[in-house]
């Protein structure tokens, strides 16, 4: 799966600081992995961008507040973000 092979924590460093590039990284990383979450509860193309916004908004608003807990600790918090948002 993309995304898994990225190293986490050197990545979260960055995105703490708002690296636009990490952010990048992150999203060509992990969006096509969560869109397929978010597939899982709408039906609605246009539910699914919506909601993957709100949850890429979500994660740039609290990356500030994510603690670093090891290997897929990152991957585990913009699931649970992303999968929070859908249900709303």
């Amino acid at each position: 799966m993309k995304g898994c092979g990225i190293p986490e924590e050197g990545l979260v460093k960055r995105l703490v600081v708002k690296d636009h590039k990490a952010w990048k990284e992150l999203y060509d990383s992990y969006s096509g992995y969560l869109t397929s979450i978010c597939r899982r509860y709408l039906r609605s193309q246009e539910d699914v961008r919506d909601v993957l916004q709100n949850a890429f908004i979500q994660m740039f608003n609290a990356i500030g507040t994510f603690e670093y807990r090891g290997a897929g600790s990152l991957k585990a918090w913009i699931h649970r973000l992303t999968v929070n948002e859908a249900l709303r």
